[in-house]
């Protein structure tokens, strides 16, 4: 198949005039198309009016087919646009996002397969735990509603400059059970890690410091916690027997924790959003300059988890081999 890279029909750009005549209110429209990494395989088309994206239009494959959210999003960016392109992937991507859930998962538009999955992902993680109930572990589950929206890998590396962890086999959004667990972790600490930082800041001036200082002194707290809190992770016997804790010297070894967290998946076909953070200070970020009032904010759009999306949730703790305690009554107290 022959392509053509021509931005412009054989009549130009679209044109209108305005009732003044040639050259009043004159519109330059363009349009672009973006080709995938896949052979003669059409992303969409861009329109452009007066040099301002003003639309993505999605290319019918990803209209009436089934296509992955992880497969589109990872792997479904344009790597070619007819024509002299000069714009950045920021600038394409709030408008590839909101097309494609406008067109392809909108809730008119979410076909049973997806509902069907979902339902799979749920009763596969329910009969897990099932039989890891009747061998003796403890366990315990449930659906939550998603209560702000959400996005869990936000840092990884794409076309997009923008990521989200996506459950390959399926496509589908997830949070890895290693997040549910650091969490759990950042929770239970957070009362001691106030009160360490405290304790070192009490009659400081932090103000007074210039950037480099403040960050080699947090450098140093942030060390001198870290020891602090493997100490008391050791001294906390049920947090070290659920949770594990690492070696803090020879007399006190790494030990592994009982508790087990479950990668949290759709329990329904999840609703998706556009936000944005807006970077106030790229200057300072660089290193270029303080965080003061003469930079002007740099906005970047990522996709996210729309807040009263449904995850199926579950934690498991396995058996004391020393019988010292109840694994339903440990997983109990996780879960809480």
């Amino acid at each position: 198949m022959q392509r053509d890279y021509s931005s412009r029909g054989p009549r130009g750009p679209h044109r209108s005039r305005g009732p003044g005549g040639p050259g009043k209110d004159r519109k330059r429209i363009s349009r672009y198309r973006a080709w995938t990494p896949v052979q003669d395989l059409r992303l969409g088309t861009i329109i452009i009016e007066n040099n301002v994206i003003q639309d993505f239009q999605l290319d019918t494959l990803f209209r009436d087919h089934e296509i992955s959210p992880g497969l589109f999003f990872q792997r479904m960016a344009p790597v070619k646009i007819d024509g002299n392109w000069k714009k950045s992937p920021s600038e394409l991507r709030p408008k590839v996002f909101q097309a494609w859930i406008r067109h392809s998962w909108n809730p008119t538009t979410i076909k049973q397969h997806w509902k069907t999955l979902c339902s799979h992902l749920k009763k596969r993680t329910e009969g897990l735990l099932k039989d890891l109930q009747t061998r003796g572990w403890g366990v315990e589950q449930g659906v939550l509603t998603v209560t702000e929206r959400l996005v869990v890998g936000l840092g990884q590396t794409n076309f997009w400059e923008v990521g989200m962890t996506w459950h390959r086999p399926t496509g589908l959004p997830y949070i890895p059970g290693s997040a549910l667990k650091g969490i759990t972790r950042a929770v239970v600490l957070e009362p001691a890690l106030e009160e360490f930082f405290e304790t070192y800041s009490s009659g400081r001036d932090l103000s007074a410091l210039d950037k480099k200082r403040r960050e080699a002194l947090f450098g140093q707290w942030i060390g001198e916690w870290k020891r602090e809190e493997t100490k008391r992770m050791h001294n906390n016997e049920i947090w070290k027997e659920l949770f594990g804790v690492p070696a803090l010297d020879d007399r006190h070894p790494d030990y592994g924790g009982r508790a087990v967290f479950f990668d949290a998946f759709p329990s329904e076909p999840p609703d998706f959003a556009v936000d944005i953070m807006n970077v106030h200070y790229p200057r300072y970020y660089k290193g270029q300059g303080e965080a003061d009032d003469t930079d002007s904010p740099n906005p970047v759009t990522f996709l996210v988890v729309e807040k009263g999306s449904k995850f199926l949730f579950a934690v498991a703790v396995r058996p004391d081999l020393e019988r010292k305690s109840n694994p339903q009554e440990d997983a109990k107290r996780v879960w809480d």
